[in-house]
């Protein structure tokens, strides 16, 4: 395409309404900050709990750097597996009740690599309509066929594993969902997945930090941590850092 098909393309999102620009923060993003000069109101931040610039917070990091410097110097699989990456997953494992956990850079990596690997061609992935673009985006990768049923309404979900004809089912949802603020019925879902002999994954997202017994997200808080076969999360939310996770079994790790 040519610099003025380019061009083009962007006019026309302009017009849509739908070009989007960056705004340069000036100042550590709490309940407000300084944005193009001005004082504004935040509202739009995934810092829940303020951890981003909570001093605490801040020391510890600085103690990470002092130990280990600002990066592994390379990939986990060389050696870049250091003891600070098997101490998180260790924790996070106990805490989600799980065997075992991986960390990676970011929650939006860790359901591409998981959903990308645990799925592929002759098995069905079956996602709430209102699933994170992550978790959609790791399905259609995985090659697995990919469907998705009503937010909240699983009645489609029971219809499309009673087709059949699939390897292995995957059910997918959030547990907290962004958009709505609404949550998902686990409970409902946990049902579903034994009858089935699906393996459901919930993404703690938007709950972890926030939910359950020492902030093990909506699972914990129900009572159903255990149930739940691969919970993600993320902590770029509530945590106020960057990064993601999954925990699982040892044989999904």
């Amino acid at each position: 395409m040519s610099e003025n098909g380019y061009e083009r393309r962007i006019n026309e999102l302009k017009r849509r309404g739908l070009w989007r620009q960056l705004s340069t923060v000036e100042s550590v993003a709490g309940r407000t900050a300084i944005i193009q000069g001005r004082e504004t109101v935040v509202f739009g931040s995934n810092n829940y709990l303020g951890l981003a610039n909570h001093p605490h917070i801040i020391e510890a990091i600085k103690q990470g750097l002092d130990a280990w410097g600002f990066g592994a110097g390379a990939s986990r699989l060389l050696c870049g597996n250091t003891a600070a990456h098997e101490r998180l997953q260790h924790r996070l494992a106990g805490l989600l009740h799980r065997p075992a956990a991986l960390v990676f850079p970011s929650g939006y990596q860790t359901n591409i690599a998981v959903l990308s690997s645990l799925a592929g061609p002759g098995d069905l992935v079956i996602l709430d309509k209102l699933s994170h673009a992550s978790l959609i985006d790791g399905a259609g990768a995985s090659g697995a066929t990919v469907r998705t049923f009503g937010h909240r309404q699983p009645d489609r979900l029971r219809r499309l594993l009673d087709r059949g004809g699939f390897r292995n089912a995957i059910i997918v949802t959030d547990s907290l969902f962004s958009m709505d603020g609404d949550l998902a019925d686990l409970a409902e879902l946990v049902e579903i997945k034994r009858r089935y002999d699906a393996l459901l994954l919930v993404d703690e997202a938007h709950a972890f930090g926030c939910l359950g017994p020492d902030g093990a997200g909506w699972a914990a808080a129900l009572g159903l941590l255990d149930a739940i076969d691969v919970v993600v999360v993320t902590f770029s939310k509530a945590l106020g850092g960057v990064g993601g996770a999954v925990a699982c079994s040892r044989t999904v790790a």
